[in-house]
């Protein structure tokens, strides 16, 4: 088997964010690999949009475009906090962290990380899977599922427990 030496994490600062960034240090750790995190920001898209009443936003693509803006602008700001916590808790680890945008790719949020991780010639992914079922994978589909079914490079896929209401 060929020594792991480059890990790519993609994340979305999502609660589970957590436990994906800390699978994927302890393996870095234990093989004294690289870790790459990435959070990849993408325009919304009316699957996006949670409350009913705001499928009309759709029909504003201004007001998209500042959404799009200040998450981008978030997302900057807590990656730089991310970043600073973990070198300050784990000083032997190789990190870096990248923000990235998704546009040029329409979207494709595992074609990025697929074409990302080839490019840095990783060879693992570590990501989360939210396990959506039903209509919502349907509409949103499963991005840990593609990239496990087409990367180049090794996938380890965590699955974060469902919370029930």
């Amino acid at each position: 088997m060929k020594k792991i030496s480059k890990i790519v994490c993609p994340i979305d600062f999502s609660k589970h964010s957590d436990e994906v960034i800390t699978l994927a240090i302890q393996t870095a750790l234990a093989n004294e690999a690289q870790l790459i995190i990435c959070h990849i920001t993408h325009q919304l898209n009316i699957y996006d949009l949670a409350a009913p009443e705001s499928a009309m936003i759709t029909t504003y693509p201004a007001l998209l475009n500042e959404i799009y803006e200040n998450e981008l602008k978030n997302s900057t700001k807590n990656m730089s906090k991310l970043e600073e916590k973990l070198n300050l808790k784990y000083p032997s680890l190789k990190l870096t962290c990248h923000i990235h945008d998704a546009k040029p790719y329409e979207n494709d949020i595992a074609d990025f990380i697929m074409d990302y991780s080839k490019k840095v010639k990783a060879n693992l992914i570590v990501l989360g899977s939210h396990g959506r079922k039903g209509i919502d994978r349907l509409l949103m589909g499963s991005v840990a599922e593609s990239v496990m079914r087409n990367s180049q490079c090794g996938v380890l896929i965590y699955k974060t427990a469902r919370q029930k209401n």
